[in-house]
């Protein structure tokens, strides 16, 4: 199913020549010492090269930078020239607001900082993207980022309608390769631009073409057909992946797995054993015995032990709603990252330091990097002065 999404063409004399400037001006940050010094540091520390450092960083998702820029996230989807300009824009401000351990164009933080190690501009359209290509509309709004619409599997037999996505005409694919084309030609060889990552891991998908309800009762009542959605939809992205790497001439590197929907307030240790495991491990299979990257904000406590089973797992987010103290006890004296995300910033920066200080001792032993996201700039600034400074007093700065 191919997504139409009404595409407005802006007479280019209103933002040529902004966005020349913003190129110039990214271009002109991406070359600073600082940043060169900051890329080598991220390639040696993600190659396990510096466990001794631990680098901080913070991200906003991108209605925060809506609301900060008056960025309207509807015309961002509608036109490749308003899309650059507003990518370059979040990414000048960024490195402006924050002074971290950040890359440029990392804005959102370490979630997918590894593309920005050779790369400014890593085009990322949210969650739908994965999910459009199997026919779940993508909802818009002028300061929200794009979610999936109504689930589409209203019986398991609905799934037999079903066709693997095709790389070219699929959903959001037009716009992506339109973006990805325009876009590369635009920045004029200043910029390393990367086509969008199939990331949403396949429990994810499920969720959004069968919906959370009907999903968990599948589990129960029908578990052959979650096992043949879920392999589907498994096949779906490793076929995908193929015809990516055909399209640019390289496989993915540093695969990611993004599993939000894996949370433990919402399933059981059962359900993703039998379920979810099985297909991330296939994938880690498919991906040369790898997963890099697992992500989840939700509770990850009770599957710790099963998550980190998955083949070549590098680096792992320990959200606020994952005891730190398990993580810490798995992955202590193991070659994974940890990526610590702390939310809720105290405003005392007493309170910053003790809760760092805290974090720190409980993680003692671990690969860590800690980041923040969607906090107000002035209190994220104000963690990462407190957290440098506290870093530092222990000879573990990623900057030093």
């Amino acid at each position: 199913m191919q997504i139409q999404l009404q595409v407005k063409h802006v007479p280019l004399e209103r933002t040529s020549l902004t966005v020349d400037k913003l190129i110039d001006d990214v271009y002109r940050i991406a070359n600073t010492p600082s940043q060169r010094s900051r890329r080598e540091f991220w390639r040696r520390f993600y190659a396990f090269q510096e466990p001794g450092r631990i680098p901080v960083t913070v991200g906003h998702s991108r209605w925060m930078y809506s609301e900060q820029l008056g960025i309207d996230l509807v015309h961002m989807f509608q036109n490749a020239e308003v899309h650059l300009q507003s990518t370059l824009r979040m990414a000048k401000a960024q490195r402006e607001w924050f002074r971290d351990d950040g890359l440029v164009g990392a804005t959102f933080g370490s979630w997918n900082i590894v593309d920005h190690i050779n790369a400014e501009i890593s085009l990322y359209f949210g969650p739908p993207f994965d999910t459009s290509m199997f026919g779940v509309e993508p909802v818009f709004a002028k300061s929200k980022d794009p979610v999936n619409g109504k689930p589409i599997l209203k019986t398991p037999d609905d799934l037999d309608t079903l066709q693997y996505p095709d790389f070219y005409r699929s959903g959001m694919m037009p716009l992506a390769h339109e973006f990805y084309e325009y876009i590369t030609k635009r920045v004029r060889g200043k910029l390393e631009v990367t086509f969008p990552r199939f990331i949403m891991g396949s429990w994810g998908i499920a969720w959004a073409l069968r919906g959370l309800q009907n999903l968990l009762i599948d589990t129960y009542r029908r578990p052959d057909f979650v096992h043949k959605l879920m392999s589907f939809i498994t096949e779906s992205r490793i076929r995908w992946e193929k015809e990516r790497a055909s399209f640019l001439g390289t496989s993915t590197h540093h695969p990611h797995v993004d599993s939000d929907e894996v949370d433990c307030g919402v399933i059981s240790p059962k359900i993703y054993r039998e379920f979810i495991l099985p297909y991330e491990r296939r994938l880690a299979d498919f991906y040369g015995g790898e997963i890099f990257y697992y992500h989840s904000c939700g509770n990850l406590t009770p599957i710790l032990d099963s998550v980190l089973s998955i083949p070549g797992l590098k680096r792992i987010e320990i959200s606020p709603w994952t005891d730190l103290r398990k993580a810490a006890e798995l992955l202590r004296g193991k070659k994974i990252i940890m990526q610590k995300r702390m939310r809720q910033i105290p405003r005392d920066e007493g309170e910053i330091k003790r809760t760092m200080d805290m974090t720190l001792r409980e993680a003692d032993g671990c690969i860590m990097e800690l980041d923040t996201v969607d906090e107000p700039v002035e209190a994220s600034q104000r963690w990462v002065d407190v957290t440098e400074s506290l870093i530092r007093s222990l000879g573990r700065s990623a900057c030093d």
